[in-house]
């Protein structure tokens, strides 16, 4: 059911941030091999988008995700927020100029109190 939206809720350090990434992970797969997309190509029809609650110095998990090479095949949008809502979703969303372009645009929240 890669297409069904993932919702993970637990406490500190029990794998969730892991887990949404590996989501992530296998829907982006499930894409390239659905569009038969090749490497360069998942650059301008696959976008992630992953907001993360806190500072842009406080975030070790962005430091980590820019510097890993799980997601150089695809638009990576890393956002620190400290306040989220349905407004400022939808600018993260449209801040890309190339928004409307994406096949797919997958979102990951993290750590955002609902």
């Amino acid at each position: 059911h890669v297409k069904k939206d993932v919702i993970g809720i637990g406490p500190v350090g029990s794998g969730k941030t892991r887990l949404g990434l590996e989501a992530i992970n296998i829907k982006k797969s499930h894409y390239k091999k659905k569009y038969g997309l090749s490497s360069s190509e998942c650059k301008t029809k696959l976008r992630v988008i992953i907001v993360i609650r806190g500072s842009d110095d406080e975030s070790q998990l962005k430091q980590q995700l820019e510097m890993s090479e799980s997601h150089k095949d695809c638009t990576l949008d890393i956002i620190t927020e400290s306040a989220l809502n349905s407004d400022k979703l939808t600018r993260i969303f449209q801040a890309n100029e190339n928004y409307k372009s994406y096949c797919h645009t997958l979102i990951m929240l993290d750590e955002i109190n609902r």
